[in-house]
C-alpha cells in the first residue's frame, strides 16, 4: 500500500496521517469521529472513536434489485446498517470502522 496506509490501517486507535487522509479522500473514503459519543468520551478522558464514511458511485444513477441488496448487505456487515442515497448518484456508508476494530454500539459486538 502507498505511504503509511498499511501502518495506519493496522493501528485501530488512531486516525490516518495527513497523506493517508488525502489519498483516502481521493477515493471517496472520509475519516471522521463518532460525534454522538465524543463529549461523553472526552469527559471520561477517553480517545475519540475514529470511523469512516465511504461513498460508492452508482453509474447512470440506476441499481438493480440485486445490486441494492448487495449494498444493503455490505452496510449491515461493515457500516452502521444504513444506506444513504445522495443527489449525486452515490450511496454512502456511515460508521465504517478499521478492520479489527470492534463495534461500539449495542447493535453488534463482532469485529469488522
Amino acid at each position: 500500500m502507498r505511504g503509511n496506509l498499511a501502518r495506519d490501517l493496522a493501528d485501530t486507535a488512531t486516525p490516518f496521517d495527513n497523506a493517508g487522509y488525502s489519498l483516502l479522500k481521493f477515493h471517496g473514503i472520509y475519516q471522521g469521529y463518532d460525534r454522538d459519543s465524543a463529549t461523553e468520551r472526552k469527559q471520561r478522558g477517553d480517545d475519540k472513536v475514529w470511523q469512516f464514511m465511504v461513498r460508492v458511485r452508482i453509474p447512470g444513477g440506476r441499481l438493480t434489485a440485486d445490486q441494492y441488496l448487495a449494498l444493503d448487505d455490505l452496510a449491515d456487515r461493515y457500516a452502521n446498517g444504513s444506506l444513504r442515497v445522495t443527489t449525486r448518484q452515490s450511496i454512502q456508508f456511515h460508521g465504517v470502522l478499521k478492520p479489527g476494530s470492534r463495534r461500539r454500539s449495542p447493535r453488534s459486538t463482532r469485529p469488522c
